[in-house]
């Protein structure tokens, strides 16, 4: 089933002797050039041995994917809501069902008595601290926020997501603060015995948020400090920056690598497929070792691989033996490195190599979609230019290339657009 020359597996003979699911699952298995012996490995933990807590967050993981609404929408607004970070945390919570309600712990075998603090009438769950007690109904109608209707409907994370995604940004903000005032107002409730009134708690939420609003304008927002800029390496020394997108619907990866000396001049950048690949860890490993082809193919001899994940590039340099699921490609990249006179394999940020993949998903992108070609580019041979410069000058393998990149300063397309046309391509440093 696997061709010995290639160290790849016989897609004919797979189709044959398995089924889809079946083949496409031995295809995403990493082969490697040397002789290893089979192991089966657990790739859902860490340790890559199974225990009963991976196992279970497998499931439930997999439950989740299993529900037809998509939640992404609803998390993202939450995270990106103008309210403080407790807040968002404790909305989370709630979503979640994390919180120590007295349904919670009784579920969790502890002697309490699961009677709503509050309106002392129903069992405390999440769903009717949070949506069906009077207190919270009469808070929300204080505060003008919509009616619910036919919460009994569906599951409280689909009901919640679906409630939240249609207020309007202002209503959204409300509604965070006001369960975490609500969930403030429970605790204090049941530790000190006293419980706000409706318009206290109403009137809080709506000072909490003035409140916000005025710091907004007085301080500035919070931004990301980004990392460092690219650094450019020794004279005579070639950096290779790698990334990789990975697309779970169709298992597949496209991995990026630009090429630049120490002038900070681009040598060189290719684009690779990858099919049957089974998470995005795997993909990043894929990235590292078409990174380590491309070096040697171009003849580099002193080389720094640079990747945005730190535990690839931790186990290129410990050198140690693991069962990690990556460790047939983690040993071709180290057969790979043999040859070089100089190799070094160093952790960056992702913010610091998302600026030098801009050029190379923008400039080949553009390609793909105006040349139409559905199998391979020819390569091209790329003039090096000073980082940052506004074009790239091309010395081109065809006419078609030359008006492609006369326009290509018009145009900003994602590579993604590859992944769609199953095209890899390259540049090469050099001239005619």
């Amino acid at each position: 089933m696997v061709e010995v020359l290639n160290k790849i597996w016989k897609s004919d003979v797979l189709d044959t002797l398995f089924n889809e699911e079946q083949a496409s699952r031995i295809r995403s298995i990493s082969l490697s050039s040397d002789k290893l012996s089979d192991e089966i490995i657990w790739r859902f933990d860490g340790t890559d041995n199974y225990s009963v807590k991976s196992g279970y967050r497998l499931l439930r993981a997999e439950q989740a994917r299993s529900f037809s609404t998509d939640f992404s929408a609803f998390f993202t607004t939450i995270w990106a809501a103008n309210v403080p970070a407790k807040v968002k945390v404790t909305m989370w919570r709630i979503v979640k069902k994390f919180l120590p309600t007295f349904q919670n712990l009784q579920s969790r075998r502890l002697l309490v008595s699961n009677v709503c603090a509050i309106c002392k009438s129903h069992g405390e769950s999440v769903e009717h601290l949070m949506r069906d007690c009077n207190f919270v109904q009469q808070i929300m109608q204080r505060l003008g926020l919509p009616t619910v209707a036919n919460p009994d409907a569906d599951p409280w994370m689909k009901w919640i997501a679906s409630y939240f995604v249609s207020l309007s940004g202002r209503d959204q903000r409300v509604l965070l603060v006001l369960y975490w005032a609500v969930w403030f107002a429970r605790n204090k409730m049941v530790h000190e015995g006293k419980l706000n009134s409706v318009d206290d708690v109403a009137a809080f939420i709506v000072a909490f948020l003035q409140e916000q609003d005025i710091l907004n304008q007085v301080l500035p927002l919070p931004t990301r400090v980004c990392d460092a800029p690219w650094q450019a390496p020794s004279k005579s020394i070639i950096k290779l920056n790698f990334d990789s997108s990975y697309f779970s619907r169709t298992a597949s990866v496209t991995s990026g690598i630009i090429a630049r000396n120490s002038r900070g001049l681009i040598m060189a950048a290719c684009s690779f497929p990858h099919r049957n690949v089974v998470d995005a860890f795997v993909a990043e490993a894929y990235a590292c070792k078409q990174a380590v082809c491309f070096a040697k193919d171009l003849g580099f001899t002193r080389v720094i691989i640079e990747g945005d994940l730190l535990t690839i590039i931790k186990k290129l340099n410990s050198g140690k033996v693991d069962r990690s699921v990556v460790y047939p490609i983690i040993q071709d990249i180290q057969a790979l490195s043999q040859e070089f006179a100089n190799i070094s394999f160093c952790f960056v940020r992702r913010e610091a190599i998302r600026r030098l993949m801009c050029w190379l998903k923008n400039v080949v992108a553009f390609l793909l979609l105006v040349t139409g070609w559905r199998r391979r580019l020819r390569p091209l041979l790329l003039q090096p230019s000073l980082i940052g410069g506004s074009c790239c000058k091309l010395t081109p393998a065809s006419p078609v290339t030359t008006l492609c990149f006369c326009l290509i300063s018009r145009f900003l397309l994602c590579l993604h657009f590859e992944m769609h046309t199953g095209i890899s391509f390259s540049f090469y440093a050099g001239s005619i």
